[in-house]
């Protein structure tokens, strides 16, 4: 029989498998030090307030601020992480087998899970970061937080939306943050599912056109719906600002606002809540047609009948007759203002005793007050000057914005004449 050598003195070594990564406990200690210095850092400022506080006897002003504040931190940060870590972590357990295949092919199929893990943690810090700056953004409207639990009718209702007074200066500068808020954290949060669900080839091309698996297609219509109806929400808000808009000649609502833009807006809510219908009614269905036309006929009502229409109108029909077509809001505003003045109960006197014993005895007594009252009109003064010196161009006066309008910057100052101050 033949012989076979013996085996070899070498052995080939066996491939060992790569060792899992571990998160090093230096992290966790770092991140614990952290928390220590954020907690300590703002101990001492609010230890120092809560002193001066008590000294002056209005210490239950500091612990309503820091009530208001803590809660809506809390709050307002616990609804931002759960909408947007829930719906994260839905994102990555509707993600097909070809999410793993494809972690398994491009780093092996040891580091694909950790790769996994490693999403996960990252998902949770980056929402926890958001979380906290989040609530610390919501902290800082304690005061609007504040009227709005204790708000107090006025007793008077606007001529237009028909709410009491109370509601646009208590109540709506704290409805207007809370929805704004509530839709930036649903548009963040739609952002960040679509960024999973394409990571994880949920949301793929075939033939150019995008391929959506249908459960992943459901959570962007819900997500879809729920932005287009709290930004109809928004919108309503939004319209009650046509109150107190500028309007060049008086402030408030004008034939323009009240004939054109309103009925416009109104219009984009009618439209942004048939959008969410379409969102949900789509769920069932392949198509997601009706959902373009809502997005499409909303978009051009905002932007083109909208952004345009209105101030062409204004420009072309209203300006033109103003004081005939605006007579009605003029006189509204003036009522109102008289109003909120407290002077809508003023007494008239047409006639009374004049005091007509003033001399030149008298003239000569009050000679210091008469030298000091002021000759010019500083406004007039300007514009004289601006027109003389357009022509000679020797000096160039500055003008700056006061209110709506620009005034000279013109100076009233005291100079010594003669030895008495003029």
């Amino acid at each position: 029989m033949p012989s076979f050598p013996d085996e070899p003195d070498f052995v080939l070594p066996r491939p060992r498998a790569a060792s899992r990564p571990r998160v090093p406990k230096s992290a966790f200690l770092a991140g614990l030090i952290f928390l220590l210095f954020l907690v300590a850092h703002n101990a001492v400022p609010l230890y120092t307030d809560w002193l001066w506080f008590g000294e002056a006897g209005y210490r239950n002003v500091f612990t309503t601020t820091i009530a208001a504040k803590t809660g809506l931190f809390f709050a307002f940060g616990s609804l931002f992480f759960t909408l947007l870590f829930t719906n994260l972590q839905f994102a990555r357990r509707l993600a097909p087998e070809k999410a793993d295949r494809f972690l398994r092919e491009r780093f092996g199929p040891v580091w694909a899970p950790v790769m996994q893990r490693g999403l996960g943690w990252i998902i949770l810090a980056v929402t926890l970061f958001f979380s906290l700056w989040a609530g610390r953004l919501a902290a800082d409207n304690w005061t609007q937080w504040l009227e709005f639990s204790h708000a107090t009718p006025f007793g008077t209702a606007d001529p237009v939306f028909h709410h009491d007074i109370g509601f646009y200066v208590f109540q709506l500068p704290f409805w207007s943050f809370a929805v704004n808020f509530l839709l930036t954290t649903l548009i963040l949060t739609f952002a960040g599912v679509v960024a999973v669900h394409v990571t994880h080839r949920a949301i793929d091309t075939f033939a150019g056109l995008p391929d959506i698996a249908p459960k992943v297609k459901g959570q962007l219509l819900i997500l879809l719906a729920a932005i287009a109806l709290t930004y109809a929400v928004d919108t309503r808000l939004g319209s009650y600002d046509l109150l107190t808009s500028d309007n060049g000649v008086f402030s408030g609502a004008g034939y323009a606002d009240l004939h054109y833009r309103l009925p416009i807006l109104n219009l984009q809510i009618i439209l942004l809540i048939a959008t969410a219908l379409a969102c949900l009614v789509s769920l069932r269905r392949r198509s997601l047609r009706w959902v373009g036309l809502g997005v499409g006929a909303w978009l051009f009502t905002g932007i083109v009948i909208g952004g345009v229409v209105p101030g062409a109108l204004e420009k072309l029909y209203v300006e033109p007759n103003q004081f005939t077509m605006e007579r009605d809001y003029i006189a509204r505003n003036i009522r109102y203002t008289r109003q909120g003045f407290g002077l809508d109960n003023v007494q008239r006197v047409n006639s009374f005793a004049a005091d007509e014993s003033l001399t030149a005895s008298g003239l000569r007594a009050n000679r210091d007050t008469l030298d000091n009252v002021r000759l010019w009109d500083y406004q007039y003064l300007g514009k004289l000057y601006g027109q003389l010196q357009t022509v000679k161009n020797y000096y160039k006066f500055e003008q700056t914005n006061v209110g709506a309008g620009t005034s000279y910057n013109l100076d009233i100052d005291r100079y010594t004449i003669g030895g008495r101050v003029r």
